[in-house]
């Protein structure tokens, strides 16, 4: 009998989204049950990994995304979710059209990926780099806020 080979979905954004910031705990996760499935995204995804662990397959390799590590995932990475570990992290969602032209080039150079692991201080610059974008993106109402986020994002 032939095999049939499914294709790998793709998840994208909204058509008027191309940037999103949140921080996440395992147990605030809903609708797990998609990224248990392999999959592919349309935008670029950066991890700060504050607690816990992150355990992932990314183009069939394991990954583990342990504490105080950055962890980067191209567009169009075959991956799953395969279990949080108390894990508490932050996320940016990018888009081609939301980045810089030099930045979407470096990103595209960068392959394969694995977690880095930060020292002390950067993960504490990190994290409070992050904690400030998240509350610009929560601003939705304030001037210029497509400009501050996008900007705020590049830092």
């Amino acid at each position: 009998m032939p095999k049939h080979n499914k294709p790998i979905p793709v998840i994208g954004l909204p058509p008027d989204i191309g940037i999103m910031l949140f921080k996440t705990t395992a147990s605030s996760l809903r609708g797990l049950e998609d990224v248990q499935q392999s999959h592919r995204d349309s935008w670029h995804l950066l991890t700060l990994q504050l607690k816990g662990a992150t355990t992932m397959e990314v183009d069939f390799q394991k990954v583990v995304i342990k504490p105080s590590s950055v962890f980067y995932m191209h567009p169009n990475q075959v991956h799953r979710v395969i279990s949080f570990k108390d894990a508490v992290f932050y996320s940016l969602i990018i888009d081609n059209k939301s980045l810089k032209p030099e930045y979407l080039k470096l990103l595209e150079d960068l392959t394969p990926v694995q977690p880095l692991p930060l020292n002390k201080e950067t993960f504490t610059i990190l994290s409070e780099i992050a904690a400030v974008c998240i509350k610009l993106y929560e601003r939705k109402d304030v001037k210029l806020y497509a400009s501050l986020l996008k900007d705020s994002c590049h830092t």
